[in-house]
C-alpha cells in the first residue's frame, strides 16, 4: 500500500503548508518498513525513514500521518471484504 506526502526540500523548510504542496514536492511512498518519527523543529511536520534508509520530512504532523495509515489499512480491509 501507498500513501502520498509532500516532502520539504531543505531550502523551503520556513514555507507555509499551502506553498509546499506543489506537484514538484508530491511523492507517493510506500507504506511497508517505513518509520515515522515527530520531527523536533515543528509539530506540523514529520520525519520519514524509508526502507533504503533515506529520510522525508513531510507536511503533515506525526498524528497525521499515522491517522492516514490507519484509514488506508481499515479501507484496505473492508475493500478486500466486499470483494468476497
Amino acid at each position: 500500500m501507498f500513501i502520498e506526502v509532500y516532502s520539504i526540500p531543505i531550502k523551503d523548510w520556513n514555507e507555509p503548508t499551502e506553498k509546499l504542496k506543489t506537484p514538484e514536492n508530491r511523492r507517493l511512498i510506500s507504506i511497508e518498513g517505513i518509520n515515522i518519527k515527530y520531527s523536533s523543529n515543528s509539530s506540523n511536520r514529520a520525519e520519514i525513514r524509508l526502507r533504503c534508509g533515506k529520510e522525508l520530512t513531510v507536511v503533515g504532523s506525526y498524528d497525521d500521518i499515522v491517522e492516514r495509515i490507519i484509514n488506508l489499512g481499515q479501507t484496505s480491509h473492508i475493500m478486500k471484504r466486499l470483494g468476497e
